[in-house]
């Protein structure tokens, strides 16, 4: 059976438009995942108003692009060596009132960071050339011209399934460290210390 070459074209054409919706669906579940993991990996506050704490972190944080997602990201939960950051002003300065914190972060040796950067920058920049100009810089009127595309959608394909892989096992490993927080000794441990402490002292853990 022989196929026509319009025949031809338009598979080719729909094959495009398939990896392209499957880029973006990827894309737009790493953009979830990362969002969820700066929301969740720290917070603080008052005991009483840590769920509304949460609420507004959530609300403020949907409204960021990946790019703006990818710099808070970097250097607050991917951090080079040993992350020395100061105690929370508000918990230092509060004096009678119980403050819970929270911050969970991964550390990556300088090398491993900068890898970790130059990947999540570039999975940044393919977002944009997907959604913004990935239909201007390629040719769907010929065979050649969409499996061109076809190829770079694959490849793309890829590299979004690898950056995704990469941090569903950072999600997995905070994940982990939140059931520790949840278990019988963690929770025994922190009634000790909130008993042994001084009043007027907070602690953060």
């Amino acid at each position: 059976m022989t196929v026509c070459p319009d025949d031809a074209l338009t598979a080719s054409q729909r094959e495009v438009q398939r990896l392209l919706g499957l880029c973006l669906l990827r894309l737009q579940a790493y953009e979830r995942l990362i969002k969820t993991l700066v929301v969740e990996h720290e917070f603080s506050g008052l005991a009483l108003d840590l769920e509304a704490v949460r609420r507004a972190r959530v609300e403020s944080i949907s409204r960021n692009t990946l790019g703006q997602m990818a710099g808070i990201f970097l250097g607050s939960y991917l951090v080079a060596g040993d992350d020395n950051t100061a105690p929370d002003p508000e918990l230092a300065s509060a004096e009678s009132l119980p403050h819970v914190g929270f911050k969970f972060r991964v550390e990556l040796t300088e090398a491993d960071y900068a890898q970790a950067e130059s990947e999540i920058r570039e999975l940044v920049q393919l977002r944009n050339t997907l959604v913004h100009h990935f239909i201007e810089q390629q040719d769907f009127d010929s065979l050649d011209g969409c499996r061109h595309a076809e190829e770079a959608l694959i490849a793309a394909s890829d590299l979004i399934g690898q950056s995704y892989e990469r941090l569903r096992e950072w999600a997995e490993d905070m994940g982990k460290a939140l059931e520790a927080m949840q278990s019988d000794q963690f929770r025994t441990t922190m009634i000790k210390e909130i008993v042994v402490a001084p009043r007027g002292r907070n602690r953060r853990h």
